[in-house]
């Protein structure tokens, strides 16, 4: 239950903080309580969870607010949203990958980022369908690495 917490936490901080949003501990307990199935869980466990989240490497960083609140959030992803949108620009403008092709990959990368910076992203996509639906690039590809190595 411990390992589900922490995993919990930090899919929260992927996906809720950035580096202009935090989160509180009383936002995180609220949100283990209504979006995941570990219950109710007190703000020292979550803020012991942290530490142990920061213990591991992962960059959380910590900031005092008003009346002696805490507020969290993860820096330094592996990827800046800068070097995301530049993915999704090159995929966006590829010729030789289907929309839905492309659609999974926008998926994934949006799995990178926070959800406000994943909006951002999606404002600014259109796909336009050049390739032929029979076009695999993505499986020709990886046919050719395995004929080379």
């Amino acid at each position: 239950m411990e390992r589900e917490r922490i995993l919990h936490i930090q899919s929260y901080f992927n996906h809720y903080t950035d580096e202009q949003k935090s989160a509180s501990l009383k936002e995180i307990q609220d949100y283990l309580l209504k979006q995941t199935d570990v219950g109710q869980v007190s703000t020292l466990t979550i803020q012991r969870d942290i530490n142990s989240l920061i213990l591991a490497g992962f960059d959380i960083q910590v900031t005092r607010g008003p009346h002696n609140t805490f507020y969290y959030r993860m820096s330094n992803r592996s990827f800046t949203f800068n070097e995301i949108r530049f993915l999704v620009d090159s995929v966006s403008i590829n010729k030789f990958l289907s929309a839905q092709q492309k659609q999974r990959l926008f998926q994934k990368f949006e799995g990178l980022c926070s959800q406000a910076e994943a909006r951002k992203l999606i404002s600014r996509i259109s796909i336009s369908e050049v390739t032929p639906p029979s076009l695999d690039l993505l499986e020709n590809l990886e046919k050719i690495h395995l004929i080379i190595a």
